[in-house]
């Protein structure tokens, strides 16, 4: 290969390149708007795949939240119903003594052979 050949290389390699490897910029990717272009250096890609499995671990962490908090308000509105049904059996008993009907206090409780109603405690 004589000298000329090797100018005319040079040339063609210097000047004759697509217009995208002679103006833009190396660091072009940091003046784009954000999210439009993955990092180009290996720590930046790094601290990315860092952010991902930090925020999966977060959102593993408040599925648990989440799932604990279900299970307590179940738990708590069966308790509710529990409470209830134990109110409704203190309240009413079938076998409770009562005034007859045609008393003008009919249907009220009574104690155990008296025929007055029962004013309670």
């Amino acid at each position: 290969m004589t000298s000329l050949d090797r100018a005319r290389a040079e040339h063609q390699r210097r000047w004759l390149k697509p217009d995208w490897q002679r103006w833009v910029r190396h660091d072009a990717h940091l003046f784009a708007p954000p999210g439009t272009n993955t990092p180009k250096t290996y720590a930046a890609r790094l601290v990315e795949r860092m952010r991902a499995e930090e925020e999966a671990a977060r959102a593993a962490e408040q599925k648990a939240w989440n799932d604990d908090i279900a299970r307590l308000r179940w738990m708590i509105a069966d308790l509710r119903i529990d409470l209830a049904l134990r109110r409704l059996r203190l309240k009413y008993d079938p076998n409770q003594p009562r005034l007859p009907k045609g008393d003008p206090n009919g249907g009220q409780w009574t104690k155990e052979g008296e025929g007055n109603a029962w004013e309670g405690p």
